[in-house]
């Protein structure tokens, strides 16, 4: 499916971001970063995600130790609920196609 590599691709991005708030980045690539998961998630409606990523860029936080880990257990604890979400949203669908054959 489609979808679940969207999802894939989405969720390995913000593995990665969590991967990188570790480290002593410029400014620069924090906003970058920050801008990057923000289009993302807007476009698949990770909308918890996105309003992190948002108040990261328009705030520019990053740039302290303290709010990498901040934004990072924001993160930690946002992606299994959109994971969850989708879970849930996929099952629902396949009963929807499930009743929709049967008719």
């Amino acid at each position: 499916w489609l979808q679940r590599e969207v999802i894939s691709h989405f969720v390995n991005q913000v593995s990665d971001v969590m991967r990188q708030l570790g480290r002593g980045e410029a400014e620069e690539s924090w906003r970058h970063l920050a801008h990057t998961l923000r289009g993302t998630a807007a476009a698949i409606g990770a909308i918890e995600i996105l309003e992190i990523a948002e108040i990261w860029e328009d705030q520019r936080l990053g740039n302290h130790p303290s709010e990498r880990i901040r934004l990072r257990n924001q993160l930690v604890d946002a992606l299994p609920r959109f994971e969850l979400a989708l879970d849930r949203i996929s099952g629902a669908l396949a009963g929807v196609c499930r009743a929709s054959r049967k008719n």
